[in-house]
């Protein structure tokens, strides 16, 4: 630098003006065009008026450049200027909503954040007495967070900026000032695509590079780095129009075609790079040299070498200070290449020991500024060393940092009771993590975790609720037989029968003896169970209630036509309790099973019901994506393709985490529509019997921080 620069430096950082906790650097070369939106959201940025909507999105697909864009417009010295560098950026994408909420109360509130538990009521605080002009952005944005409550914690002059791909965001400001970003216009796409690159195809060549691609930034920045590499343009052209007609088709989605990319990328690696980059898919998008030298077991010179490979060829960035990225798409395609590796056990099992060094530096040292800071990767370390069954690991981490994790991180829920110290607790924890995965349909899990609790010695109600979700899970398993035997497990009915009247576990234990006796499986308990029944109802203050369990705990029958009378019975005897929850599952079920019966038009007036109630009470929202499905196989049904699609994408936002890609989150290729997909799918099996327990268990996905699969499957605006 020079005399001058430096001194202008030194003034940028010692102002106050300038402070912008968490707001990532831009690397001006890889941003081109986008000056229609830059000047609108700059104007949306600098008005003063009263009246002008505090609430501004950028919405687009992965990948077109809507992080880039809010960057480049938040780091203008205008924009630092009028709000007085009180500007924060919360990275959704990767901490979660509930991490940024807590980074975001360290950086505004300071350490008395540390151990407090309503980090909301601290940054709402200490943003109001800023003094009126705060930008807050959140940065990948999905479905479920309500930006009411968000927008709620700004003072009346602040601005609140949303980055997303989702199109269900929840509240009442998602019809806020919106700017759509699609691909790059065809000048900027053609500057991107070729800066510093010899040219050497034909401009019809670039053209179609173009387009096949969408103009999508992410998908050119990686395809001019590949022409960096090679000095020209003309094997990536090549292999491209290679790689698209063997795997896509001539339907290719531009979505696909980005992927495409990232292969062609990654073939161009040596063995060392290729190693490097599916190791990578074992740490968070965000990482250090230090991390992956420790998952490696090399040295942090030989990562650097490797590091400056993947670089060149656009898969990751170094933002500067030792710390290097990836985009989310890039990440999640590390993330499949790691799964098949042979050394991923190993990878995991290091990943996690390294960052328990980090947890116990930073608690015996009390660092929680430090704690906070690494916390998404000590979580991340308690989940492989709990995938890997190592104990000793998770006893130390428990020590260490269980009582921050109990409280902020709750991905950690089962690992964190594997490690307590105190037998009770440790059990007690157990069966709390083996009744969650039952309900979330994870039954290995829930008969592994209950088994280790009654094989370990449990005694009294311990073994009772051990040895019933054991049952539950052979059942749900298949396993008939077992189910039935643990059903006639020695002691089980006798201890039952010492337990006071009404007590819930003389209600599980009917109930899983009825689901048991409806597979078919002999029973030789069936009395002893009808007594466990009454007693626990006559321990019920309210027999209404105690009825509409009852059946409901009662399995459906097999005959399509009964279920819908069974289910009209539940209907009303919960809209007579106004169970608004119990009376919403049950309505998607039946909607469900009219479209099966090929009841359309009752079908359709099911769903007219449920989206009648939904107009008259506050419905939560974890009911929604199971409205939308309904709303989908309806319009299937009367040939509302269109309107189908539309419903399903709305639908998968939300039940993709809960089963996975097997069912909700299906790959199309070949020109098979997402309608097509879907109905080929949903023969799987019927989801909407996991309504209830889903929507049951919805808190505990928002408590472990569940993200939703982020590969994009959006459409353009145009298509």
């Amino acid at each position: 630098m020079s005399e001058a620069e430096w001194l202008e430096a030194l003034r940028y950082v010692a102002s106050d003006a300038w402070e912008m906790p968490g707001v990532p650097r831009l690397d001006e070369k890889r941003f081109v065009g986008r000056a229609a939106e830059i000047e609108a959201l700059t104007a949306w940025l600098l008005d003063k008026r009263p009246s002008v909507e505090p609430v501004g999105i950028i919405r687009g697909v992965g990948g077109v450049g809507k992080t880039m864009l809010a960057i480049r417009v938040v780091r203008q010295r205008a924009v630092g200027a009028h709000y007085r560098g009180h500007v924060f950026w919360v990275d959704v994408t990767r901490e979660g909503e509930r991490g940024g909420l807590r980074r975001l109360a360290w950086e505004a509130g300071g350490e008395r954040a540390a151990q407090a538990d309503d980090h909301r009521h601290i940054v709402r605080e200490a943003l109001r007495a800023k003094g009126g002009r705060v930008l807050l952005v959140l940065d990948g944005v999905g479905e479920g967070i309500d930006l009411d409550r968000w927008a709620d914690l700004l003072p009346p002059a602040g601005r609140l900026l949303v980055t997303t791909r989702s199109a269900g965001l929840a509240g009442s400001r998602v019809d806020s000032q919106t700017w759509r970003l699609t691909g790059l216009a065809s000048q900027a796409a053609h500057a991107l695509l070729t800066r510093d690159v010899a040219v050497d195809v034909s401009e019809e060549d670039l053209a179609w590079v173009i387009d096949v691609v969408g103009g999508l930034p992410l998908a050119l920045h990686i395809g001019n780095h590949i022409g960096v590499w090679e000095s020209g343009l003309s094997g990536f052209v090549s292999d491209l129009r290679t790689h698209l007609l063997d795997t896509l088709h001539v339907k290719a989605r531009k979505e696909r075609s980005v992927r495409v990319t990232f292969e062609l990328s990654y073939r161009r690696l040596d063995e060392e790079g290729r190693t490097l980059f599916r190791a990578l898919g074992v740490c968070l998008p965000r990482f250090d040299v230090g991390e992956v030298a420790a998952v490696l077991g090399i040295s942090e010179g030989n990562v650097r070498h490797r590091l400056r490979q993947l670089m060149q060829v656009g898969l990751v960035e170094s933002p500067g200070g030792g710390v290097y990225e990836m985009h989310s798409l890039v990440h999640r395609y590390a993330l499949e290449q790691s799964l098949t590796d042979e050394h991923l056990a190993v990878w995991r099992e290091r990943f996690a020991a390294y960052y328990l060094g980090v947890a116990q530096e930073a608690a015996k040292d009390e660092d929680l500024e430090a704690l906070s800071e690494r916390l998404a990767q000590i979580a991340q370390g308690i989940l492989y060393a709990s995938e890997g069954k190592h104990d000793e690991m998770l006893e130390a981490y428990a020590h260490w940092v269980g009582p921050y994790l109990s409280v902020s991180d709750g991905a950690t829920f089962e690992a964190y009771w594997e490690g307590a110290t105190e037998e009770e607790d440790r059990l007690d924890g157990l069966l709390r993590a083996a009744r969650s995965r039952l309900k979330l349909g994870q039954a290995g899990d829930a008969l592994r975790l209950a088994s280790k609790v009654r094989e370990g010695n449990a005694r009294g109600r311990a073994w009772l609720k051990a040895t019933l979700i054991e049952g539950e899970a052979l059942l749900a398993l298949g396993r008939l037989g077992d189910a039935a035997a643990r059903v006639g497990q020695e002691g089980l009915w006798e201890q039952l029968a010492q337990l006071d009247a009404g007590d819930d576990l003389l209600f599980q234990a009917w109930k899983l003896s009825e689901q048991v006796r409806a597979s078919g499986e002999g029973l030789a308990s069936e009395e002893r169970a009808a007594e466990a029944r009454a007693r626990w109802e006559a321990g019920q203050a309210s027999p209404e209630r105690a009825r509409l369990q009852v059946m409901r705990a009662t399995p459906l029958s097999n005959d399509t036509g009964e279920a819908i009378r069974a289910l009209e019975a539940r209907l009303a005897l919960a809209e007579d309790l106004d169970e608004v929850g119990l009376w919403l599952a049950d309505a998607l079920r039946r909607g469900s099973l009219l479209v099966q019966a090929g009841e359309i038009a009752q079908a359709e007036m099911a769903l007219q019901a449920v989206e009648a109630r939904e107009q008259t009470v506050v419905v939560n929202e974890r009911f929604r994506p199971w409205m939308a499905l309904l709303r989908a196989r309806v319009a299937g049904a009367m040939g509302r393709d269109d309107e189908a699609e539309q419903a399903y994408e709305a639908a998968v936002e939300g039940l993709a985490a809960v089963f996975g890609q097997t069912i909700f989150w299906e790959t199309v290729q070949g020109g098979e529509t997402a309608v097509e997909a879907w109905r080929r799918a949903l023969q799987k099996d019927d989801v909407f019997r996991y309504v209830e327990p889903v929507s049951e268990m919805y808190p505990l996905f928002a408590q472990l921080g569940q993200d939703l699969p982020d590969e994009d499957e959006d459409e353009d605006e145009d298509e």
